[in-house]
């Protein structure tokens, strides 16, 4: 078990996600939980409550930002709806995050952590494709923005972790095709959480990067 160097964390995530994250780390002291940050009805009293948490004199230093993943069952058809609508909530967290790390002047770091599916596409996983490969692109647009507040946005990109549950293919064939590469076996979120205390060491010397966390599903 890994806990991660930090106090004043922020965590936003779907309920499962973030109280899986939360208590396999420890650690978490004095930090935000916004654990159904996803749903819909749940978007803004979370925005709200962390705004409140903020002003309460936290200072946070870290958000992890759990992006969600389509259920197995709704994957394999395109939703744009369910794209957009969780695309949407995650920037206005990145938004309202981003001013709470600033309004610290000390900067900090935002910590997209997604499936590798962006990196690659997945013919199973549709949508979250879409929607990882969308973060991809933000990621790299709002490192670039928000640096000269001394903060850094980084993704690190996970392969099969159930504890989260990220999936590969079901299918054989194209189970063969995206696990060939595959070091032993699944991701930790333990390990998961040694690729966040190297970010947080590095501090400003990586920014706008796809950290892989995949066993080398992507080489």
């Amino acid at each position: 078990m890994v806990a991660l160097k930090k106090k004043n964390i922020a965590l936003f995530g779907c309920q499962d996600s973030a109280n899986i994250f939360n208590k396999a780390l420890l650690g978490f002291n004095d930090s935000f939980i916004g654990d159904q940050a996803f749903d819909k009805d749940r978007i803004e009293p979370t925005l709200s409550n962390f705004s409140q948490w903020v002003q309460q004199g936290n200072q946070p230093e870290l958000i992890l930002l759990l992006s969600p993943m389509a259920s197995y069952a709704n994957d394999q058809i395109a939703d744009l709806t369910w794209i957009i609508e969780n695309y949407e909530a995650l920037f206005a967290f990145v938004q309202t995050c981003a001013k709470g790390l600033t309004s610290n002047q000390m900067g900090g770091q935002i910590i997209f952590i997604q499936s590798v599916v962006g990196e690659i596409g997945h013919p199973e996983a549709i949508n979250s494709s879409m929607l990882a490969g969308a973060i991809n692109g933000l990621c790299k647009s709002l490192a670039k923005e928000v640096a000269r507040y001394n903060i850094s946005v980084n993704i690190i990109a996970v392969g099969e972790c159930p504890e989260l549950g990220l999936y590969v293919p079901t299918n054989d064939e194209y189970k063969k095709l995206f696990t060939a590469t595959k070091l032993g076996e699944s991701v930790s979120i333990s390990q998961i959480a040694k690729a966040v205390n190297f970010l947080h060491e590095s501090k400003m010397a990586v920014t706008g990067q796809v950290i892989r966390v995949d066993g080398g599903m992507v080489i």
